[in-house]
């Protein structure tokens, strides 16, 4: 009865670990700007800067932009929001643990 009522734990803890994008996503941002840059070039960019560090990357296109998912092996750990509006492109970056994202910001902020 023991081991059963263990398990269940761990595997709750284990579930409530796990982070979507939408949910990242709505946190309060970490990381916002504004760059010169096209919305394509700076996603891209910090795409691949993410890669570089071992996250799992994906892009997705939404309306007037792109968003920028880096996961862990665990749960997303960040969501950038990149889109261009009247001529400039405005960057918007959520993370799950604000400690843990510093490298994916650095990294955005190194894109701009």
């Amino acid at each position: 009865m023991r081991i059963r009522i263990a398990a269940m734990l761990a595997l709750g803890l284990a579930v409530a670990g796990c982070a979507s994008v939408d949910s990242v996503s709505s946190l309060d941002p970490t990381f916002f700007g504004s760059t010169p840059r096209t919305a394509k070039d700076y996603s891209e960019c910090v795409a691949e800067a993410w890669k570089g560090q071992g996250f799992s990357v994906e892009t997705t296109p939404i309306q007037d932009g792109f968003r920028v998912a880096g996961s862990s092996s665990i749960s997303v750990e960040g969501v950038l929001s990149v889109i261009s509006y009247r001529g400039k492109t405005d960057i918007k970056m959520s993370t799950r643990l604000p400690a843990r994202g510093q490298s994916m910001i650095e990294a955005a902020n190194l894109c701009m």
